[in-house]
């Protein structure tokens, strides 16, 4: 056996596990009847969805603080360079 065979079958494994983890827990709960297995690709496609967007949102709140970090650092320093300027021109 290779490891790609050992893995393929380990991970075939845990599916099931996992699977049959969740019949067992939603069957316990009555609420949780609609979200069947049948639907678990559209729900796992829908969680794949919104954690891509949550990710995509986070990066751009990272990237507009960044530049705001930039352009408050960029008028601190013009500030500071006009003062000493106006001060030796005394």
């Amino acid at each position: 056996m290779d490891w790609y065979t050992t893995s393929e079958q380990f991970l075939r494994q845990m599916n099931d596990f996992q699977r049959a983890s969740f019949e067992n827990w939603s069957s316990m709960f009555p609420g949780t009847q609609s979200f069947s297995m049948s639907s678990y690709r559209d729900n796992f496609n829908k969680a794949l969805s919104f954690q891509e967007s949550l990710l995509t949102n986070s990066l751009e709140v990272q990237a507009q603080l960044s530049r705001m970090y930039i352009d408050t650092q960029k008028q601190f320093l013009q500030g500071y360079f006009n003062v000493l300027r106006n001060w030796y021109s005394y």
